[in-house]
C-alpha cells in the first residue's frame, strides 16, 4: 500500500511539472506581442539557361532577443525580366496562439527597378507551436541598373489572441 501511495505521488508531481511547463508564457511580452520568427526562406528564380542573377534570402535576429523576426532578401546581378520567389515560413514557438498583426516591408529601392508582391498575412492565425507560410514575388523592372545589388527586408509582428 505504501508503494502505491508513493507511485501515485510521483505521478502527480510529474504531471504538475508538465502542466507548469505547458502553461508558462516565458517569451510573452507585456504589450501583447508574441515573439515569433521566420523559420526558413527558400528562393527560386526564372533562370534556366544562364545563371547570372542571384537571390539570397536570410533570416535574422534584428534585436538580439534570439528570435529571427527579420527576413532580408538581396538581389544581385539582376537584369530587366529577372524574377525570383521566396517561400517563407513563420513559426510560433510558444504555448499561446497568435495573429499576424503585420509584415512590415522596408524597400528602399526605386519602384521601377524592383517590384514586390508579398502574401498578405495580416489577420492570419498562428496556433500555439504552429506555422503559417507565405511568398514574396520579386520582379526586376526596366529601371534596374547593371551590376547593382538590391536589398530589402520584411519583419513580422504577431499579437497574442485574446483569452
Amino acid at each position: 500500500m505504501k508503494r502505491v501511495v508513493i507511485i501515485i505521488g510521483m505521478v502527480a508531481c510529474l504531471f504538475a511539472v508538465g502542466i507548469g511547463y505547458a502553461t508558462t508564457g516565458t517569451a510573452m511580452q507585456t504589450d501583447g506581442e508574441i515573439q515569433c520568427e521566420f523559420l526558413d526562406a527558400i528562393s527560386t528564380d526564372n533562370e534556366t539557361d544562364k545563371n547570372v542573377g542571384q537571390c539570397l534570402a536570410e533570416v535574422e535576429d534584428s534585436d538580439g532577443d534570439g528570435y529571427n523576426e527579420r527576413l532580408t532578401i538581396t538581389i544581385g546581378n539582376a537584369y530587366p525580366g529577372y524574377e525570383a520567389h521566396i517561400d517563407f515560413t513563420i513559426i510560433n514557438p510558444h504555448a499561446e496562439g497568435g495573429t499576424v498583426e503585420s509584415l512590415e516591408i522596408t524597400n528602399p529601392n526605386p519602384a521601377e527597378a524592383i517590384e514586390l508582391s508579398v502574401t498578405d498575412l495580416t489577420g492570419a492565425p498562428i496556433a500555439a507551436w504552429g506555422t503559417v507560410g507565405g511568398t514574396v514575388a520579386i520582379g526586376v523592372g526596366d529601371g534596374a541598373q547593371p551590376n547593382q545589388v538590391y536589398a530589402f527586408r520584411i519583419e513580422v509582428t504577431v499579437v497574442q489572441n485574446p483569452s
